[in-house]
């Protein structure tokens, strides 16, 4: 099947999105293999901010290719964004997007200066312009890492220990869709997996009810 017969099955078919999801989700076992013979509890819903960005990069490869049809992208500055978007949290940690304040929200970029500092020299410039990119959202290769940084826990999440895991957040599909939705407007292939895992989510009791 070439890029455009999948993309018209992703528009005709949402038993074919979360087929294609499924098959994705196969690359996402790597985050489950530990190295060194160390252990972690599966039965626990762990992620680490490095995995959510493999995460990222694998669905980069599979998003890429049927959003940007005429290969204008520069999919290095894509990576590099993606890359580093969330060193801020190797100082506040991880916290769910649509419990920030704004004032946390704004001092993000802040915080990740105080990291690009105590990095090599070489390296700091590099990903500072990556991250200036990211936060001001003006090219559509920074609008397309948001998309990707948006979808991505859709595939994650997608699972037993997912649905546990909105549970014990007590998420909405309100919450969900807010916080995912706005920035991908401009990314419909990647919408329409959003808009179908949704659905799909709220099918499968992974949502807490609104009322």
């Amino acid at each position: 099947m070439n890029l455009t017969e999948t993309r018209q099955k992703i528009f005709d078919s949402n038993d074919f999105v979360i087929s294609e999801l499924k098959k994705i989700q196969i690359l996402y076992e790597l985050k489950r293999i530990i190295r060194y013979d160390h252990k972690r509890n599966h039965e626990e819903h762990t992620e680490s901010d490095a995995e959510h960005i493999f995460g990222m990069h694998c669905l980069i490869d599979f998003f890429l290719p049927l959003e940007d049809t005429e290969e204008k992208l520069d999919a290095n500055r894509i990576r590099l964004m993606v890359q580093y978007h969330e060193i801020d949290e190797i100082v506040t940690g991880d916290k769910i997007g649509y419990q920030k304040t704004k004032a946390e929200v704004e001092n993000e970029r802040f915080v990740a200066e105080d990291v690009i500092v105590k990095l090599p020299e070489i390296m700091q410039q590099a990903i500072r312009e990556a991250l200036d990119e990211y936060d001001k959202q003006t090219t559509v290769e920074a609008k397309f890492a948001k998309a990707i940084d948006k979808i991505e826990p859709v595939f994650h999440l997608y699972n037993e220990t997912g649905r546990k895991t909105l549970h014990y957040l007590k998420t909405t599909k309100e919450q969900h869709d807010r916080i995912k939705l706005p920035y991908l407007d401009n990314f419909p292939t990647i919408k329409r997996f959003a808009e179908v895992m949704s659905e799909q989510f709220k099918k499968e009791g992974f949502y807490t009810s609104e009322s």
